[in-house]
């Protein structure tokens, strides 16, 4: 079923919940694309936003619950990896998930072909989804060095809805806008030995492949997309690029786009120390196959109340997969 390639290799588990206010519960499944190895250390952003449409869709929506004449429909949900509440928000017809590109609420999200229904989705308390800490060093940045090189290099470990560290490009003397089939393997061997660094001063295990995720980042600058379309610096706050297992994303997690917009928010950090200064809530993240924006509520305490991602979902397919 899987691509070849991380972003197609995942599996959600889709259930009622038994939990008070709580409609759906669902487990994200992670498979390795080389070893078939099972991980469940994180939660996936893109596809939470399809679960509650498949929900719905499935009947494993409690059916008294929606109005008859509702237009539109909010599903609290509840991922078990992360044990994080989340509200998703999508257009209904008829009692069903109407997810068609003819919604007057249809909207194209860089990196998905087509239009479709826009899905809400809302993350409540994403801070320590993993560890408990939404910086869970304690510090918003750490120094740590790459094998070889006394070169201090600054990152920051984030634990918001997943544990993500970040560098600065410049740190690596790249350039913030590589594409994914343009990464030097030395880059690569690089970002993976920080990653592990983050992992350890995070506590988290350093050899799990799909948490913590890592990405670089840079201040806005107009760059050439994978389609060779062009993005002008002035469109974009920061400019991202995310690796996962250990492959660069061709766009950007949305769970690391959550977290890259938090840090955004957070002087001190090295995602802060490259962004454009933000006035309102919404964070414009660049990556390869175009931007992302991204809502992030921070309150005077700095406790992150909610973030906010608009989604598209569709059904592709129906049907048995059999397995020897």
């Amino acid at each position: 079923m899987g691509g070849g390639i991380s972003s197609l290799s995942k599996i959600m588990l889709v259930g009622p919940s038994q939990r008070p206010g709580v409609d759906i519960e669902y487990t994200f499944v992670q498979v390795g694309i080389k070893d078939g190895a099972i991980d469940l250390s994180g939660n996936c952003g893109n596809l939470s936003g399809a679960v509650g449409p498949y929900a719905l869709a499935s009947g494993l929506y409690d059916q008294r619950k929606l109005d008859p004449g509702a237009s539109s429909l909010t599903m609290s949900l509840w991922n078990t990896n992360t044990n994080k509440k989340i509200n998703a928000t999508f257009p209904v017809k008829n009692g069903q998930p109407w997810l068609s590109d003819d919604s007057d609420r249809a909207i194209a999200v860089d990196g998905i072909s087509g239009k479709a229904s826009r899905i809400t989705v809302d993350y409540l308390e994403p801070g320590g989804a993993r560890t408990g800490k939404l910086f869970p060093t304690g510090n918003k940045f750490d120094v740590v060095s790459l094998p070889g090189n006394d070169e201090p290099i600054r990152i920051t470990c984030l634990d918001c809805t997943n544990p993500t560290v970040y560098v600065q490009a410049s740190s690596l003397h790249v350039s913030s806008t590589l594409l994914p089939d343009a990464f030097p393997p030395t880059t690569l061997q690089q970002l993976e030995h920080l990653r592990a660094s983050g992992a350890r001063l995070m506590g988290l295990d350093p050899t799990a492949q799909s948490q913590p995720k890592i990405a670089i980042v840079g201040p806005p600058t107009g760059y050439t997309m994978i389609s060779g379309e062009q993005m002008e610096a002035s469109s974009v706050d920061l400019v991202i690029r995310a690796l996962s297992m250990q492959q660069p994303h061709r766009a950007v997690p949305m769970t690391v786009a959550m977290a890259t917009a938090v840090a955004a928010r957070v002087p001190g950090t090295v995602v802060h120390d490259v962004s454009r200064r933000v006035t309102g809530e919404e964070v414009r993240i660049g990556h390869p196959s175009g931007k992302v924006s991204v809502g992030a509520e921070i309150a005077e305490d700095g406790e992150v109340v909610a973030t906010k991602v608009y989604q598209t979902a569709r059904f592709l397919m129906r049907g048995e997969v059999y397995w020897k």
